[in-house]
């Protein structure tokens, strides 16, 4: 337990005097805690994790890398990863926030190898730089690509921040419906096209619906 808290200071998900607060207070909890689920060895790491999800202080996820005897990382300059996507259509993505603006997106990191390659570099800043300025409103936004020292990454629009996972658009689906999601993603396709830009590997699964049952055409930056 004593290792869980100092990975949780250590990877700046808590401050000093904000971790010790908490000990504190999940001292004096612990006993009712433990009686709605009776721990034999006292307090288990997973216990105090579990307890710290509940109020919202840290994610199911840094609460999984913490536990695994990790301090993360979480943060990459601006921004802190609150979770990873593993399911389609977002698999490979993490969602965030953006610290200064509180605002939710999705961070993707580029490859050692494209790091590494100046001519694959240079050809994902290019694509990137030419995709920004197009926008639609079915069209997932591009927020920038960031460069630190260690990692480079990709921050677009979170197309449901609310949603524990995105809804791809999936069959089968009445016929209307149908039509309704392809015209409305031929319209966003249409815009990059004007742009004299392409997405590159359009598929059913670049599609998500939102619980307002908007679409969102995802873009394969890569």
């Amino acid at each position: 337990v004593a290792e869980f808290w100092k990975h949780a200071v250590a990877s700046r998900l808590l401050e000093e005097q904000q971790a010790e607060e908490l000990v504190a207070l999940f001292q004096e909890e612990a006993p009712a805690f433990q009686e709605e689920a009776p721990a034999p060895q006292g307090t288990t790491p997973k216990e105090v994790a579990d307890w710290l999800i509940r109020r919202q202080t840290i994610t199911r996820y840094q609460a999984k890398v913490l536990l695994a005897g990790r301090p993360g990382p979480f943060f990459y300059g601006d921004y802190r990863v609150e979770s990873r996507s593993k399911r389609p259509p977002l698999a490979g993505w993490f969602r965030a926030q953006h610290i200064p603006t509180g605002h939710p997106v999705l961070l993707r990191f580029l490859s050692a190898e494209t790091v590494r390659n100046k001519q694959q570099w240079l050809a994902v800043e290019q694509r990137v730089n030419e995709q920004m300025g197009v926008q639609h409103p079915n069209l997932q936004d591009l927020f920038g690509l960031v460069s630190l020292p260690r990692y480079r990454f990709l921050v677009a629009q979170d197309p449901e921040p609310a949603a524990p996972e995105i809804r791809p658009v999936a069959g089968p689906i009445p016929a209307l419906e149908a039509c309704r999601i392809i015209r409305l993603a031929a319209l966003a396709l249409a815009k990059l096209h004007l742009q004299g830009q392409v997405h590159g590997e359009f598929c059913p699964g670049c599609l998500s619906r939102t619980s307002q049952d908007n679409v969102l055409v995802l873009r394969e930056w890569i």
